[in-house]
């Protein structure tokens, strides 16, 4: 079974390189990942790191880690 993981929606190029490494890519958009719900069906979410605590979510009890893309090219953020 194939990792799934949320792109923001600015980081054409990380989902690029993840799509390329066999990963299940979804775009975000700031008005789509409001919900716990919505965020337990990713193993990763990763975000442009432009703000740290994107949509509110720094804080919620869930699985999947946020992982700030700021910084780093695409393979840095898979390691």
């Amino acid at each position: 079974m194939h990792k799934k993981v949320a792109i923001e929606k600015n980081l054409s190029n990380v989902k690029q390189y993840f799509e390329e490494q066999g990963f299940q890519v979804d775009t975000i958009h700031d008005t789509e990942l409001d919900t716990i719900g919505t965020v337990s069906q990713y193993d990763a979410i990763i975000i442009s790191g432009g703000n740290n605590n994107f949509l509110g979510i720094e804080d919620t009890n869930t699985k999947a880690p946020i992982v700030s893309a700021e910084g780093k090219t695409p393979r840095q953020v898979t390691s």
